[in-house]
């Protein structure tokens, strides 16, 4: 309890130390001019009078503090105060150069009618992790459809906003009407369109039976579109294994590495069912990133089984712990989110970029120190 209250004293002043200055310098302001009052009251009003309405001044004043302390934690939280706007399903949607762009559905809790769905954005500086913008989205059906060459696209019913990587700025509006004045061949109407991701162009086709692609960021049309061909050999199942691709169609056919799950106490195993390393047991385990350049796997586990504290591996693919790191190293808080839960892993430079429900981290490849956490 008393490290869960330090860390929160610690988490709370780094991220809200400026507001909380500023409501303490209001709080000295709204006592001087209390203050001035009662003076310039005194000299018209008995002692007897007075002293009444004085206890009643200061016991309103005290209520507002009161509510005002009530009211700004259960906004930032309200997991512990039962009402104000949380967020939740955290997910990293883009990742460009040295930006990840993430998402998460910004809900009211505490009350019970429901409004249109709102998604907060927010960009995030891998580098540093400074935040770049933070910025509310309202009524968006599908969130995300794609994102290419700096633009993350959005969708809300058939219209497409593609907003800047860096900014979280609205650059190009894509609707039908604009099409079909751009584009003579789409005069007889749209009958569908949509954003190809991995062409980063939008296929649309006529009424009348014409198939074009547009490249949004120029607005012209792009006669023979080519599509970027993956060298990836492996596909990641969080919870089942590493799989590996023994041809070149899209099929995985044997499991690299997954978990021996025959014991509450997983144990790694490779593509022939042999057991890496005898003395690692992950609970609960799962994988969340296979780094292909230098041969590292990184896997989450819990330290109990009712899944409150996490752990953080590197293992090499012959099974040697090559670094561990748990929740409590990472200095992530319980006050803001009890149990985080996995959104994303990443390579950067000589970074591992771990997202959870709430918080990015950057840790050191080469032995899992903590190089900034970030609050999102």
């Amino acid at each position: 309890m008393l490290v869960s209250l330090l860390d929160f004293c610690v988490t709370f002043f780094q991220v809200y130390g400026i507001w909380c200055g500023m409501a303490l310098i209001c709080i000295v302001m709204i006592g001087v001019f209390t203050g001035a009052v009662v003076e310039n009251r005194k000299k018209k009003e008995d002692q007897q009078k007075y002293l009444p309405r004085k206890v009643s001044i200061g016991i309103i004043v005290f209520l507002c503090l009161v509510f005002g302390c009530w009211f700004f934690v259960s906004q930032i939280n309200p997991y512990y105060l039962g009402y104000g706007y949380s967020t939740d399903k955290f997910e990293v949607v883009a990742q460009e150069d040295n930006i990840l762009w993430g998402m998460n559905r910004w809900v009211i809790s505490g009350v019970r009618r429901s409004g249109p769905t709102i998604y907060r954005i927010q960009g995030l500086n891998l580098d540093s992790g400074r935040k770049l913008f933070r910025r509310l989205i309202k009524n968006h059906v599908a969130p995300v459809v794609g994102s290419k060459n700096g633009i993350v696209w959005t969708s809300k019913d058939k219209d497409f906003v593609g907003m800047d990587l860096r900014s979280g700025k609205t650059r190009i509006a894509i609707n039908e009407k604009s099409l079909i004045e751009k584009f003579p061949v789409l005069a007889k109407g749209i009958y569908q369109y949509n954003f190809n991701p991995k062409t980063s162009l939008f296929d649309v086709l006529s009424k009348d039976g014409f198939r074009i692609s547009v490249d949004p960021t120029t607005n012209k049309k792009v006669d023979h579109p080519i599509e970027p061909v993956t060298d990836s050999k492996y596909k990641i199942d969080e919870h089942y294994g590493i799989s590996e691709k023994l041809s070149d169609s899209s099929e995985y056919y044997s499991t690299a590495f997954a978990f021996d799950r025959e014991d509450s106490r997983n144990k790694l195993i490779d593509k022939d069912g042999h057991i890496l390393n005898n003395d690692l047991t992950f609970l609960e385990g799962s994988f969340l990133l296979f780094d292909k350049p230098s041969s590292k796997l990184l896997l989450m586990s819990y330290e109990t089984l009712d899944r409150k504290e996490f752990i953080l591996r590197c293992v090499s693919l012959n099974g040697e712990l090559l670094w561990e790191a748990k929740q409590h190293d990472l200095k992530i808080g319980d006050f803001f989110n009890s149990e985080p839960k996995f959104s994303n892993a990443s390579v950067y430079k000589d970074k591992l970029i771990v997202a959870f429900e709430g918080f990015v981290v950057s840790l050191n490849a080469s032995n899992g120190h903590v190089n900034w956490l970030t609050r999102m």
